[in-house]
């Protein structure tokens, strides 16, 4: 069975598991970010945030989220 412009059912399940896992790891940086003392570490770990963040947002988009 297809849907969404050809992705298979078992597409759209390995998509959303990968929207899953940049979701959880965008907050865990983000919450790492928070707690950090050192200016240069919360620095690194919100820009792995904000990296984890556009990969799930290319991810939502291409699945048409923004319709």
């Amino acid at each position: 069975m297809q849907a969404n412009g050809g992705l298979t059912s078992k597409d759209l399940s390995v998509l959303q598991d990968q929207m899953d896992a940049e979701y959880r790891a965008n907050r865990k940086a983000s919450t790492y970010a928070k707690t950090l003392q050192d200016p240069a570490l919360q620095g690194i770990a919100n820009t792995l945030a904000q990296h984890h963040r556009a990969r799930f947002d290319a991810l939502y988009n291409f699945l048409g989220g923004n319709n």
